[in-house]
């Protein structure tokens, strides 16, 4: 994964969580995902066909003050888009809504994230 790849990530879940935040959600965390595939078919020693798949997407999780605690939920999408993110955003901010607290959900705290240098690093090691 290259580097301005897993800054464009980080920055689609920074702006996830805040759009969150601003729709009403007492804290959120948000996961974004890059994956790319490649597989060769042979048959009877033959190369019969080769294909790569390239996948993205974004994971939210809500949590929303509640009379009697935190309820939360959470989603995915591929969609990546301003509207996709919208739609993702509406729609966990409305599922957690709708649900009975958790007493054993618990919003992100003190999450260690890897310095610029240390993704390099580890971006470098699962190059293609």
């Amino acid at each position: 994964m290259s580097g301005e790849l897993t800054a464009s990530l980080s920055d689609l879940a920074t702006r996830l969580v805040d759009m969150a935040k601003k729709a009403g959600a007492a804290d959120a965390d948000a996961l974004a995902v890059c994956d790319t595939g490649e597989s060769v078919r042979v048959r009877h020693g033959r190369i019969e066909s080769v294909e790569r798949e390239d996948a993205q997407g974004i994971g939210l999780r809500a949590f929303v003050r509640q009379r009697d605690g935190l309820a939360c939920a959470s989603a995915s999408t591929s969609d990546v888009s301003a509207s996709g993110l919208e739609a993702l955003v509406r729609q966990v901010i409305e599922m957690a809504r709708i649900s009975s607290p958790d007493p054993d959900a618990v919003p992100p705290a003190g999450a260690e994230h890897p310095t610029e240098t240390e993704l390099k690093q580890w971006a470098g090691r699962h190059a293609p």
